[in-house]
């Protein structure tokens, strides 16, 4: 179960490491409309 996890963090480390600019402007591009349309609603 350790190895399991262990190596899962490693997966992600990796991948952010390689693909961070690009998950954070997936991020941002996903949480920006997100954010809009929730205050849309709320308001």
């Amino acid at each position: 179960m350790a190895f399991l996890l262990g190596s899962t963090w490693l997966a992600l480390t990796v991948l952010v490491a390689e693909h961070g600019p690009v998950l954070l402007v997936a991020a941002l591009c996903g949480v920006g409309p997100a954010r809009t349309a929730l205050r849309h609603v709320v308001a």
